[in-house]
This record gives C-alpha cells, sequence and structure tokens, in this order.
C-alpha cells in the first residue's frame, strides 16, 4: 500500500512528530509513506530529514493553497498511484475535499489538530 501524508505546516509540534515518527513503523509492516508539505524550507522538513523520510515540498510560500497547487498535488498523487491519503491541517481538508472527484478509489484520512493561536482572535 502506498501511502501519502499531505501537510501545509511550517511549524513542528506535537501532531507532526506523533504521525513522521510513526511512519517508520508503518513502513516496516509494508507500506511505502511519502510526506508531502505545501511549505518550502519548514521545520517538519528538517525533523523528517533527521527520521530518513520520503520528504516531498511543493514550495508554496503561504499556508493559503493557490489554484496551481491544485494542480500539483493532482500530479503528484495520481504520478504516484497512492492508495491512502492522510491530510494534515484544516486548510488542507478542504483542499482535498475540493479534489476528490479527481482522486477516485483513494481513501482520504483527515487528521484536523488543534492550534494555540484561537487566544489572539
Amino acid at each position: 500500500m502506498k501511502i501519502i501524508i499531505l501537510m501545509s505546516n511550517p511549524a513542528l509540534g506535537g501532531a507532526e512528530i506523533l504521525t513522521l515518527s510513526m511512519i517508520k513503523y508503518i513502513e516496516d509492516n509494508g507500506c511505502k509513506v511519502d510526506i508531502v508539505n505545501t511549505i518550502k524550507d519548514s521545520k517538519v522538513k528538517n525533523y523528517a530529514n533527521q527520521l530518513q523520510l520520503n520528504y516531498n515540498e511543493l514550495n508554496s510560500v503561504s499556508r493559503w493553497i493557490r489554484l496551481n497547487d491544485y494542480c500539483k498535488i493532482i500530479d503528484f498523487i495520481h504520478k504516484n498511484k497512492y492508495d491512502f491519503i492522510l491530510v494534515m491541517g484544516f486548510r488542507l481538508s478542504l483542499v482535498v475535499r475540493f479534489l476528490k472527484p479527481w482522486l477516485k478509489n483513494i481513501q482520504i484520512l483527515v487528521q484536523l489538530q488543534g492550534f494555540d493561536n484561537w487566544k489572539k482572535c
């Protein structure tokens, strides 16, 4: 089974650390896992490299997904023939739900984590 973990987070929090730490275990059980972050040069990249994980970037400059990024996500998923998508984050979960008609026969799991910025509103 091929799994892609989609995220759009420049920071490295508890949810990201837990998910990335579990990848080696998942790979040891016969799955291939790729991480794709829509944010360029994030702290997630550094941590994934420390764990020697397969990490990719879509080189966006912000957490908001641009129209061109939709095409990049669809192309990357189809090119690599993934069976399962784990989506981390609210914005990307909306994007993937919008892209669902182009992602037929692929199981999608959305992981929404809490965030601390609500107190600043």
